[in-house]
């Protein structure tokens, strides 16, 4: 045994240095097997004389290349080596390696064992499959399975998937027993390499070469299907497996049961689970937390409340917390607060410990039913658990304090927060001064103001909805006066900031004014909306300014918009009545042209 294993490591170190060293060494071939001389030349002053070289007797270095098979996939395209072709500065490196002598004797013939340790240690599949090549030309030598399946292993690795099946189809030809543990290294160098048809191509053509698929690969490909999301061909599998007589194990069904949540198919998954106990197979925590998740998910939280309970007095498990999250968030959804909370304080009990999210779920569903009161005692106690509130619970908390109706304390909290030096959300200060503003101008100007001097800086959406809120109450320089403070702060004006002001101004019948505000609207690089063109075409048309109504009409047609035909009869009237009634026609025939008319005038054209 361990002159066998030391034979090894010499001829490995022997090949392995012909390969990619400086050192010369010379093969000697005689009697059918390899006695070799090797000199090492250390230095160039080394005093002792070399033994003299020995011509090489092996006729060639090289053999033909391997028959291409015909099984070959044909969506491959990665493989350089088609052919098995050789490379010539390859084969010029070895015949020059083999032409010196060096000063070890080996006695030993060479086998499989020594040519796949060799191949196993080459950095290139093409390298080792020239070694492999040359080995097969020497005499008293043939391949067995054990080179065979060095070399397999060292093409996958190297991706030279084409390569691989001309092997398989030589030892097909050479009558060498495939095992199945050959084309588990195929497929699984497919999987690596992603790539899934052929994988897949490589698992359904095993039988032609006298193979079956076992277990282990079988749960390989499947849990790999389900990760590139090929569900259907997972199903496909595990049919074919049941069929092979082979029971799946708690890996196969874990792989599936996540599949078909991944796609909302949960009758199918459950049915798995189901079919899973009936084999006798405990479904882990992972399954169920899997299962309790995309039930919460779906809003089907009677199924996941029950899975939950099943997991916890049949096999002693605990959901994850993902799917304690999942659970609660959905029976918040659902207003069911009081089982969420229930479910909120059974976590501890099994010890699986709420995160930040957690509260975060929590305190919102409190919020969303008027539980001001107990959603502040859940806060102010999440320091004493060690959870540390985020700014997204601060941001629940704002937005639950406004849609309640408690301003004054959504206004402090906002303080508060500023006070301690965090990051205030402008979109919930924005609530707050939306809210005011329906109730108080005055007191959603003091917000904006206390916004810019101690909270947050207020954004285009804080000005314009009090520019919103000064127009719904009738004021509108105090709108204008907003709208000059926006830009003066450096906050540019959104396409809704102008549009709020161009409707009142049209309201008003200031319509010159609302005029100039689109032109600057457009050059600023803003669109206008529908309804917008609608005001402005209604009031420039009523006011007799029908060349600004036809400049609305002309950006309405460039944008494909559509304007409300009672709008167009009210332009139409004042073409009328400006004695260019038939620039009127002309008008609806191009708007017809570009798609922009509506019935009844369309079907006019």
């Amino acid at each position: 045994m361990v002159r066998t294993s030391t034979n090894v490591r010499m001829w490995s170190w022997v090949i392995n240095t012909a390969l990619s060293s400086p050192y010369r060494i010379a093969w000697l071939f005689q009697k059918g097997s390899f006695m070799s001389t090797l000199h090492a030349v250390n230095t160039v002053e080394e005093a002792e004389q070399p033994m003299p070289a020995v011509e090489f007797k092996c006729q060639h270095l090289h053999m033909p290349p391997l028959k291409q098979s015909r099984l070959m996939p044909k969506d491959e395209g990665i493989d350089p080596h088609v052919g098995i072709e050789h490379n010539p500065d390859l084969h010029k490196s070895l015949l020059e390696a083999f032409q010196e002598t060096r000063r070890l004797t080996c006695t030993e013939k060479l086998s499989p064992d020594i040519v796949a340790d060799v191949m196993s240690r080459q950095k290139f599949g093409q390298t080792a499959l020239t070694i492999f090549n040359w080995a097969g030309q020497q005499n008293d030598y043939v391949h067995t399975l054990t080179s065979y399946s060095s070399l397999i292993s060292k093409l996958c690795d190297a991706k030279m998937f084409v390569s691989v099946w001309q092997v398989l189809d030589e030892m097909q030809f050479k009558k060498v027993e495939i095992p199945s543990s050959i084309f588990e290294t195929l497929i699984e160098g497919y999987i690596h390499a992603g790539q899934v048809k052929p994988a897949l191509d490589a698992f359904d053509r095993m039988l032609k070469y006298g193979c079956h698929p076992t277990m282990a690969m079988y749960t390989c490909v499947i849990g790999y299907v389900v990760q590139v999301k090929r569900h259907h061909v997972s199903l496909r599998l595990y049919k074919r497996m049941t069929s092979e007589g082979l029971s799946a194990n708690v890996t196969v069904f874990s792989a599936l049961i996540h599949g078909y949540c991944h796609v909302g198919q949960l009758v199918e998954a459950q049915q798995l689970l189901e079919e899973m106990k009936k084999v006798g197979l405990a479904p882990d925590a992972a399954i169920y937390s899997c299962l309790i998740e995309s039930f919460s998910k779906a809003g089907r939280y009677y199924p996941a409340q029950k899975l939950v309970i099943e997991m916890r007095d049949m096999y002693g498990l605990k959901p994850s917390l993902v799917a304690y999250n999942s659970l609660i968030e959905s029976l918040c959804k659902d207003r069911k607060i009081v089982a969420a909370y229930r479910l909120f304080l059974d976590m501890r009990r099994a010890q699986v410990t709420p995160d930040v999210e957690t509260y975060n779920i929590i305190l919102a569903g409190f919020l969303s039913m008027k539980g001001v009161t107990k959603a502040i005692e859940i806060y102010k106690k999440m320091p004493t658990f060690g959870v540390v509130p985020n700014m997204e619970t601060e941001k629940v908390l704002l937005a639950g304090f406004t849609r309640c109706g408690k301003l004054e304390r959504a206004m402090d909290f906002a303080v508060s927060i500023a006070a301690a030096g965090r990051k205030v959300d402008v979109v919930g200060c924005n609530h707050i001064l939306h809210a005011l503003s329906m109730k108080s101008m005055v007191k959603a100007e003091e917000f904006l103001n206390k916004m810019t001097d101690r909270i947050c800086k207020p954004d285009a959406v804080s000005y314009t909805t009090l520019m919103h809120g000064y127009c719904r109450a009738g004021k509108l320089n105090d709108a204008e006066r907003m709208f000059q403070t926006m830009k003066a702060m450096g906050c540019r004006p959104t396409s809704v900031s102008y549009e709020a002001l161009i409707i009142a101004y049209c309201r008003v019948e200031r319509l010159a004014a609302a005029s100039e505000l689109m032109d600057e609207l457009i050059r600023e690089g803003h669109s206008l909306n529908v309804s917008t063109c609608n005001a402005l075409v209604d009031g420039l048309s009523r006011a007799g300014l029908v060349d600004h109504a036809l400049k609305v009409i002309d950006y309405v047609t460039d944008k494909k918009l559509f304007i409300d035909p009672d709008r167009l009869v009210v332009l139409l009237k004042a073409l009328h009545k400006a004695g260019r009634g038939p620039e009127g026609k002309d008008l609806l025939r191009g708007m017809a042209k570009k798609g922009c008319l509506q019935e009844p005038y369309a079907s006019m054209f």
